[in-house]
């Protein structure tokens, strides 16, 4: 039903919803890790996050994560994702994940929170969860360092 070409392709949630890409996509990923992608289409974006972090990898593939933080908490996040849909799941993953955490155990995070949280991830993808968790604790840093300067 799928080949790789459909699934290493850029590809938004909408165009995830199509049934035979939706079929594919949870066949590979998972029903948990398409919903945490489709599904976390937030109503409304994150407009003055605190803290963003950016990691890119030399596929052409980007992770961004927002951090809205209070105190020592993050407590609303929001994420963004260009390349392949391992990206955009790896993405909504870590920003899952990182909701509600406080900032020493997301400066902590590792790519089998993205695992756990998943229950799986495929092994040919998981250098995307190493993107996605390199984005949560470089947001992390840049908070910290903005400290500082605060």
């Amino acid at each position: 039903m799928r080949t790789d070409l459909e699934l290493s392709a850029p590809m938004t949630a909408k165009d995830a919803a199509d049934p035979k890409r939706r079929a594919a996509l949870i066949a590979r990923f998972g029903e948990k890790a398409y919903r945490l992608w489709c599904e976390a289409s937030h109503p409304q974006r994150l407009t003055a996050p605190t803290a963003i972090g950016t990691a890119r990898d030399a596929h052409g593939n980007a992770v961004s994560i927002a951090l809205g933080i209070y105190g020592e908490t993050i407590v609303q996040t929001d994420f963004d994702a260009e390349g392949c849909p391992a990206a955009n799941i790896a993405a909504a993953t870590a920003a899952h994940w990182a909701h509600g955490k406080d900032l020493a155990e997301a400066a902590g995070m590792d790519e089998q929170a993205i695992q756990a949280t998943l229950g799986d991830f495929p092994r040919d993808a998981r250098g995307l969860a190493s993107l996605a968790v390199a984005a949560v604790r470089q947001a992390v840093a840049r908070w910290k360092g903005a400290g500082a300067r605060r």
